[in-house]
């Protein structure tokens, strides 16, 4: 769909042209070339630089955490990521605009409009050849940048813009890659840890505990509970009192379930119960004592 039409004032023509008025964000060559130019050469470069780039083809386009916190921090790298680009691609084109409104002594309302007109041509163009298989579309962001590299030599500005849409790149760059690792050190945790089974009684709260415990303590936990409970939320000790998946005492169950955030649950839901041993666990390490030491079974 066509976006609305944008007015745009009328301005002065160098002798001997007609007046233009542009009044599309999508002007045509006809229209553009109306436009006054101090250096009416610069847009025959500007296209050029395009082309060239069309000619020539554009690239080709964790231990400690739950499963849902990494995945979380993937989802939140990922849209860092995503932001950086679009802050580099915003920066090489206005970098370019600012190189043409200086070149050209026009506003940078107007030198978007030029800019816009030479891609749509340069696109239009390519297109054609493409489908031929002469020539490949640039990549416009890309082509925008080989612009600034190639005036750069000249224009100090048009040099600095480059720069800064250099570092904005690393930036999302590193962003993408570390989003990457961790999604790969994830995949390799859910791998992992879902290497080992267990009984269906067990194996059927593996997603609670994968939701509570870090991702290198799962199979440890269902081995624990496995032990403890043979995965029966409703098991009780009749000797000890000890209740639930995870077997919890009175008063350690007191405890633990305060600590997770259920206090005043029963030591036979299965959320609580999971969740508080995952709590008990992350204290005693963090207390530097081994995760497993309210327990008497072993993983």
């Amino acid at each position: 769909m066509n976006g609305p039409a944008v007015p745009h004032p009328t301005v002065a023509c160098a002798p001997g042209l007609r007046k233009a008025r542009v009044t599309s964000h999508r002007p045509t060559l006809t229209v553009l070339m109306g436009l006054p130019m101090r250096y009416p050469r610069f847009i025959a470069s500007l296209l050029a630089a395009l082309a060239i780039v069309a000619i020539t083809g554009a690239p080709a386009r964790a231990s400690g955490a739950t499963k849902e916190e990494m995945l979380e921090r993937i989802d939140t790298i990922s849209e860092i990521a995503r932001r950086a680009s679009v802050s580099a691609d915003r920066a090489v084109r206005g970098g370019v605009v600012d190189l043409i409104a200086r070149h050209g002594d026009l506003s940078r309302a107007e030198a978007g409009v030029v800019l816009d007109a030479a891609t749509d041509t340069v696109l239009s163009l390519t297109a054609i050849g493409e489908r031929s298989g002469v020539v490949t579309a640039p990549d416009v962001d890309t082509a925008y940048a080989t612009v600034l590299a190639f005036a750069g030599t000249a224009d100090p500005a048009a040099g600095r813009a480059l720069a800064k849409v250099a570092h904005r790149r690393v930036a999302a760059s590193e962003a993408s890659a570390r989003a990457d690792r961790i999604e790969a050190a994830t995949l390799t945790a859910i791998t992992s840890s879902r290497s080992r089974t267990f009984v269906p009684d067990v194996e059927r709260w593996r997603p609670l505990v994968e939701r509570y415990f870090p991702l290198d303590r799962v199979n440890e936990a269902l081995a624990v509970m496995a032990c403890e409970s043979e995965g029966d939320p409703t098991a009780e000790n009749r000797r000890s009192g000890a209740g639930g998946l995870f077997q919890f005492l009175d008063g350690t169950w007191a405890h633990a379930s305060a600590g997770a955030g259920f206090d005043g649950a029963s030591v036979f839901s299965p959320v609580a119960n999971i969740a508080s041993a995952a709590w008990l666990v992350e204290s005693s390490i963090a207390s530097g004592h081994d995760a497993w030491q309210q327990w008497s079974c072993a993983p």
